[in-house]
């Protein structure tokens, strides 16, 4: 996770840099991530409840990661 923050992290002129978006399909989660020179994805097994698509900001994906470690 710590290597789609950072690459999130880095500043453009676009909306999307600085987030990582994250897709749930049928037994996986896709996360993306760029910064128009660096891109990373990745597929991870999971059992999907409901599909769908979000883009989150990498500062506030970190915090809500961290928080749930902490409190599991």
């Amino acid at each position: 996770m710590s290597l789609f923050q950072r690459v999130a992290s880095n500043k453009t002129s676009s909306n999307l840099p600085g987030s990582i978006y994250i897709s749930t399909k049928d037994t996986y989660v896709e996360l993306q991530a760029n910064d128009f020179e660096i891109g990373m994805r990745s597929q991870v097994d999971a059992t999907i409840i409901e599909p769908g698509t979000i883009v989150v900001g990498s500062k506030y994906f970190s915090r809500n990661l961290k928080n749930y470690q902490e409190n599991k």
